[in-house]
């Protein structure tokens, strides 16, 4: 199964702070489908997630964020960072196509996955600590 979604990540964030105006509630299921009119956040712990179906998240960044893009349907993945330490990593149909910033350390996981979805996706978790299975379990708000 391919997705095409960004995650993104923002440690020490609370919902209002990641832009929510606590919309309404959303399984991930619905957060992160196609059909979806935009992106919607979940507090995990004292960090915020934003998925977005829509990529529109990519118009404009959130600052300190870790953002992870699952672009399936052609065959495009990145990683971008626009922490203290900026990085942007993208994969085009299994090439690399951008790189710019220096390395994460979780980056190492792209080398142990069987797929680059698998292998970014593997990145987001090591990178927020939220895997598939916390990611369904978090209550999703429109934002």
């Amino acid at each position: 199964m391919s997705f095409n979604i960004a995650l993104a990540y923002l440690p020490h964030t609370d919902l209002t702070g990641a832009g929510s105006t606590l919309g309404e509630q959303l399984s991930f299921s619905d957060a992160s489908s196609g059909l979806s009119e935009g992106p919607s956040a979940a507090q995990f712990g004292e960090h915020a997630i934003i998925v977005d179906p829509t990529a529109m998240l990519l118009q404009a960044p959130p600052g300190n964020a870790t953002i992870v893009g699952l672009f399936g349907t052609s065959d495009t993945y990145f990683l971008q960072s626009t922490t203290s330490k900026p990085r942007l990593l993208v994969y085009s149909e299994g090439e690399v196509v951008e790189d710019e910033g220096e390395p994460l350390e979780a980056e190492a996981l792209l080398e142990r996955e069987n797929s680059m979805e698998d292998g970014f996706l593997a990145i987001f978790q090591r990178v927020s600590g939220a895997g598939w299975e916390q990611l369904e379990a978090l209550e999703w708000r429109r934002i």
